[in-house]
């Protein structure tokens, strides 16, 4: 495993993904969150930052071992669809499958 490249991948995933998670999180869709319940007191930014770096050292040694086809862009922008939708169904619909959700929400 080719370490500086994981490193590099980490840092970059994190550049992007933590001011990203709490622009989102805390100031656009912070009141929806909190009418949800999903937060409860206020969030934690050091476990929010370590949780993104463990997710982009993760994702920086698995890149490799995906044998993807095309370009080294399309091969990227797959991972990301792929690893985005694991995401999105792991966080966002189990989420949602645990809420009583009003149907102006749906």
């Amino acid at each position: 495993m080719n370490w500086k490249k994981v490193v590099a991948g980490t840092a970059a995933y994190t550049a992007v993904t933590f001011p990203l998670a709490v622009v989102w999180h805390v100031v656009v869709f912070e009141e929806q969150y909190v009418r949800f319940g999903y937060f409860d007191g206020k969030p934690s930014f050091s476990l929010g930052l370590l949780t993104i770096l463990i997710q982009g050292v993760l994702l920086s040694a698995m890149y490799p071992r995906f044998r993807l086809s095309g370009s080294t862009l399309v091969q990227g922008l797959q991972f990301a669809a792929l690893i985005g939708a694991f995401f999105w169904t792991s966080h966002v619909l189990a989420f949602i499958a645990k809420q009583s959700l009003q149907s102006q929400f749906l």
